[in-house]
């Protein structure tokens, strides 16, 4: 399948506008309503929370979408871009200073339940199947509605067009069993389950 792909220049404007896009698409996403259970205040936490993130691990990936009106937006990690351990913990603990920011919409006690669930359901999984470089599908998210027109599956394709031309594995991480079936018909195997309070982190790889 041919698609037509959108390169998304990563600053502080677009990052922005990309976790708004995170945050309406994880809104019901069972990992994110643990961690934020007020439903009330959790498309503004989250918003924070891909705002950090993509501040941190933008610089190592792609953000890619398959529309103008990015009705569909991925971002695709290469580890062969990761370079310096030191500059990323840099990254990290000036995103940590920035944690008071969820104080707005969250209580102290989610914040620790935030980052303890993220330690539980990492990615270091990864190293321990994986020799050498990789691309890691990190996230994908769709508008609500256009849901179930196909705008995941052309960028699931560009992922592993990615990973073919570099002769390297692809991964992905799910929490939400629905999805399996999806990554499976891709050819995704799974090779780990991470067990967490109620949760289940499908660690998938296509290689």
């Amino acid at each position: 399948m041919n698609v037509i792909l959108i390169r998304i220049k990563q600053n502080n404007l677009t990052r922005k506008r990309m976790a708004h896009l995170f945050a309406d698409a994880f809104y019901d996403d069972p990992l994110y309503v643990y961690i934020f259970p007020d439903d009330k205040t959790r498309l503004e936490a989250l918003e924070v929370f891909f705002k950090m993130y993509l501040d941190v691990l933008g610089k190592y990936g792609e953000l890619v979408t398959n529309s103008e009106d990015m009705t569909a937006v991925a971002y695709i990690y290469y580890e062969e871009r990761f370079k310096s351990k030191s500059l990323y913990y840099k990254d990290l603990f000036l995103a940590s200073l920035r944690l008071t920011d969820f104080l707005r919409y969250v209580k102290v006690r989610d914040v620790y339940r935030m980052l303890k669930t993220v330690h539980h359901l990492s990615s270091e999984w990864i190293h321990h199947n994986v020799e050498g470089n990789y691309i890691h599908l990190d996230l994908l998210a769709v508008q609500r509605e256009y849901r179930g027109l196909g705008k995941a599956k052309a960028l699931v394709d560009y992922a592993i067009q990615e990973a073919k031309l570099r002769n390297l594995p692809l991964t992905l991480e799910t929490q939400n069993a629905k999805n399996i079936n999806l990554y499976r018909h891709f050819e995704f195997e799974t090779v780990k389950e991470i067990s967490y309070e109620n949760m289940v982190q499908y660690c998938m790889i296509r290689k």
